[in-house]
């Protein structure tokens, strides 16, 4: 070995720091990719998970209108409704059913029970063998809004009843509108008393 020749094996400090910094620099590019794939991917699964509660709200609605149920002996059970939800008797599997749709603020969600109707028993009794259907439960709901819409003076109204009107909307409108963003409408018609 001769003179001014360095035999040791290694790296310098400098570069050191240099590959160091690299292998920083290439985490944070890949660690930011990650973080907005996973935001993107989980605003997805929201999304995906309100249109398919949105599916089902139509598709119930839409249901408990076309199988409403309309008879003058149960007049007290009849349609009646407001721009906070609305209640309607419904006739499936050779029962009859009160249907309640409102919204629970407190839970933010929107609520169908389902009571089988049964004249001679108590309130409490109705209740205890009742059902519930809750939508958009992970949403912020600011606003829910019901509308009927009247076929003899041809607008919405924000509230129904068939003991004062002594007929049925011809559709019911629901809007709802989340923190976030606002929903399509529902819009269900109701076919009973209409002619063709």
């Amino acid at each position: 070995m001769g003179k001014g020749q360095n035999s040791e094996n290694g790296f310098t400090l400098l570069e050191v720091i240099i590959v160091i910094t690299i292998t920083g620099l290439i985490l944070g590019v890949a660690i930011s990719f990650l973080e907005q794939g996973l935001s993107t991917w989980e605003r997805m699964g929201r999304s995906n998970e309100w249109e398919q509660h949105h599916r089902i709200l139509e598709r119930t609605l839409e249901k408990d209108l076309h199988n409403l149920f309309f008879a003058e002996l149960y007049r007290e059970y009849q349609f009646k409704g407001d721009y906070q939800g609305f209640r309607l008797l419904v006739g499936e599997e050779d029962r009859l059913y009160q249907v309640d749709y409102s919204v629970d603020y407190y839970n933010n969600q929107l609520v169908r029970k389902t009571v089988p109707l049964k004249t001679e028993a108590t309130k409490e009794e109705r209740q205890a063998d009742g059902k519930e259907l809750r939508f958009f439960n992970d949403l912020r709901l600011e606003r829910v809004e019901f509308l009927f819409y009247d076929p003899v003076k041809k607008y919405w109204v924000p509230s129904w009843s068939y003991q004062e009107t002594a007929r049925l909307p011809r559709v019911v409108r629901l809007k709802i509108r989340t923190a976030d963003f606002s929903m399509p409408l529902i819009s269900a018609e109701i076919y009973i008393g209409q002619t063709y």
